[in-house]
């Protein structure tokens, strides 16, 4: 991947309780030749605890990770905390939410990457690379959710009436097969 300046290997925390899911993307990042290392935890508490006491690069999140046993925040606010105390951290969410409205609150708050659950193994590893080259990266399922809906077809011009600047960039982006 061509996102990394000095050619030094990247450190990524993988935050899921689902061991399938978290054996599946350990199996991706491993064939990826800028991945230094690849934490896995499974409760939000210790994903706070990891980024207080490492240096981390990238997060691949379920924002419907279990709690743990302390009082922290799950789904939405938790990936708010995430972008004001750690906003140098790339952020993917990788979920299986299909409401549209949900997701475009997930991508308003700036994460890096939006996949779904739903999408093959590709389009995690297309989030990480455009992550890694600064560029946010939206999977097919997601944008078929919230761009394929009916109230953006009925008015196509409304598209980019309705998105931010960053949105339709991403937009266009991913169109174009980037």
């Amino acid at each position: 991947m061509s996102g990394q300046n000095s050619g030094s290997k990247i450190n990524v925390v993988i935050a899921d309780d689902q061991p399938l899911v978290v054996e599946s993307v350990e199996r991706l990042l491993s064939a990826m030749s800028d991945v230094g290392s690849a934490q896995t935890v499974d409760h939000v508490d210790a994903l706070f605890d990891h980024l207080r006491q490492h240096t981390c690069h990238l997060v691949i999140i379920d924002p419907a990770i279990a709690t743990g046993p302390g009082v922290t925040p799950k789904g939405l606010a938790l990936l708010r905390k995430l972008r004001i105390h750690y906003p140098a951290v790339l952020l993917i969410v990788l979920t299986a939410e299909t409401s549209a409205d949900l997701l475009q609150n997930v991508v308003e708050l700036g994460v890096t990457g939006l996949v779904s659950t739903r999408d093959d193994a590709s389009s995690l590893a297309d989030a990480i690379t455009r992550a890694l080259e600064r560029h946010c990266f939206l999977g097919p399922a997601v944008c078929s959710r919230i761009y394929g809906s009916a109230h953006w077809r009925d008015d196509p011009h409304a598209v980019g009436q309705r998105l931010s600047k960053r949105e339709l960039e991403v937009l266009v982006d991913y169109t174009a097969g980037l």
